[in-house]
């Protein structure tokens, strides 16, 4: 998986991690943002953060 690749994945994980509606549903995408947080460093994956939240509260649900 490529860095872009990985961000990507980390952005949209965390689109779905915000509007998760229950616990199943909430852990799941909290264990695969940790997964895909895995190689980036902190301010690659803060920068991840700040884009989702962005996008969130924009009304989106998914990046590209």
């Amino acid at each position: 998986m490529t860095l872009k690749t990985q961000k990507i994945a980390l952005i949209n994980c965390l689109l779905n991690l915000y509007s998760a509606s229950n616990n199943e549903t909430l852990n799941k995408f909290y264990n695969d943002s940790i997964h895909f947080c895995i190689g980036l460093t902190s301010e690659e994956a803060t920068s991840c953060h700040e884009i989702a939240e962005r996008l969130y509260m924009r009304g989106k649900r998914s990046y590209e």
